[in-house]
């Protein structure tokens, strides 16, 4: 999210995530935080099989997060 990247360095703010089995009042509002975790999943998948598409041969990298790895794989082009 723009917001956490932007404000993550500003001191005394912090975050709180949350998921589908925080919500317990209403099954919906389940329905939508399964919802953006999903999509959020596909993206990220979408993400990776472009990145090792233009990976040199076989070159897979491995990488906490997603950042870190298309760093990694701008270096090799």
């Amino acid at each position: 999210l723009e917001a956490v990247d932007i404000l993550k360095n500003v001191q005394g703010l912090s975050f709180a995530y949350f998921d589908e089995s925080d919500v317990v009042r209403h099954h919906l509002v389940q329905r939508i935080i399964r919802a953006y975790d999903e999509h959020k999943t596909k993206v990220a998948e979408e993400q990776m099989e472009l990145l090792d598409a233009k990976a040199p041969g076989n070159l897979n990298l491995m990488a906490s997060d997603l950042r870190a790895r298309e760093e990694l794989n701008s270096e090799l082009e």
